[in-house]
């Protein structure tokens, strides 16, 4: 019993030595520093460690790493799979349909890929769904990429939901393949409360892909995922709208805007800046991303005519954002907004939200066909 009790000790300290080495590991690699990492996983790998034979493997598959060596990867990933290494096998299906460190060869990738995917790896059941949905270097097989869809949504969370998704969006030409089985698939991803997924059905509906034009919906749907802890989705939202604008051909404020700038100056010896601002304001409505950069400039510095709050400052300056180049502007939100709690972001998205939609309903203003 005694000498049980001590073998399980052993277990456990070289547990805990082990673990210690692979946080040490990730620590390398949160810092940078790539051959550290590979160095402790090597140290491992050698012992006989299936994980640390599959992140040796692993780092040596990606290009933008130092000492790239995909043959080198495919090694060590075999010896992780000798010992049953699941995401080595996935991994391994990876390299034979790329051809990294192996030559191409599908029904080898479509091999391994199954094996994991048996084994319960979601991503695996998902390469294996859209390469049977494509027929990448394969007959094109709906029955058997639905087989390995419903796989992967079991085996995995929301964002696998979505993710399969976008087997269906042709993303070169932005029209899905099958508009139905995107948007059920992303509305799955959102009844499961994924934050991001709101997003990306609202990407749809702003460029009008393989769905009828409805940039409010589209709006709105980012806004659900801010209000969902997607923080993002402001700069996201700033991005589809630019986009929209420009192909549709929404900016109509220059000439407003031209106006405010002069009324500005003129004014800026008196300190009465409400003809420059009101001028200003009829621009943002037609879509002048500058005037309203101009208003937050205005607020910020104490120069607008009202007292404003913080906020509201802020959603000119993303509605600037959503109307203008991202940079330098996306900058400057960044740096005014991460500070907010949840419940300020929420309250100046949704000002932002209500006025971009106020745009795009005036009627008189601006024309969306």
């Amino acid at each position: 019993m005694r000498i049980l009790a001590c073998l399980a000790l052993v277990f456990i300290i070289s547990a805990c030595t082990n673990l210690s080495d692979h946080e040490r590991a990730w620590k390398a690699m949160d810092n940078s520093d790539i051959r550290g990492a590979r160095d402790i996983w090597r140290t491992l790998a050698e012992a006989g460690d299936a994980e640390a034979q599959f992140r040796l493997g692993d780092s040596y598959q990606f290009k933008n790493l130092p000492d790239y060596d995909p043959v080198k990867g495919v090694f060590w990933l075999r010896k992780a799979i000798e010992q049953g290494h699941t995401g080595a096998k996935d991994e391994l299906g990876t390299a034979y349909k790329r051809g990294w460190g192996v030559p191409k060869d599908h029904a080898k990738s479509v091999y391994w890929l199954t094996q994991a995917a048996n084994d319960g790896h979601a991503q695996s059941a998902l390469t294996l769904a859209e390469t049977f949905q494509v027929g990448e270097g394969t007959e094109k097989n709906e029955e058997e990429a639905k087989k390995w869809m419903a796989l992967a949504a079991r085996l995995g969370n929301s964002e696998m939901l979505y993710r399969i998704g976008f087997i269906y969006v042709d993303e070169d030409n932005c029209l899905p393949r099958d508009i139905e089985q995107t948007i059920v698939w992303f509305k799955r991803s959102i009844a499961q409360g994924d934050p991001y997924a709101p997003s990306l059905l609202g990407e749809l509906y702003m460029q009008g892909c393989g769905v009828s034009w409805d940039p409010i919906k589209g709006i709105n749907l980012y806004l659900k995922s801010h209000n969902l802890g997607y923080y993002s989705a402001m700069a996201e939202l700033g991005k589809a709208y630019r986009k929209m604008v420009v192909k549709k051909g929404l900016n109509q404020g220059v000439t407003d805007f031209r106006k405010g700038q002069e009324l500005h100056a003129e004014v800026e010896r008196t300190g009465n800046f409400q003809p420059a601002l009101s001028q200003y304001v009829a621009a943002a409505k037609r879509g002048s991303g500058k005037a309203a950069s101009a208003i937050a400039k205005l607020q910020e510095t104490g120069k607008a005519p009202s007292k404003v709050d913080q906020i509201e400052s802020l959603g000119w300056r993303a509605i600037s954002f959503s109307l203008i180049d991202p940079q330098p502007y996306k900058d400057e939100l960044v740096k005014n907004y991460g500070h907010l709690s949840g419940a300020e972001k929420n309250l100046a998205f949704a000002k932002i939200v209500g006025f971009l939609i106020q745009i795009l309903q005036d009627g008189t203003n601006q024309r969306l066909d």
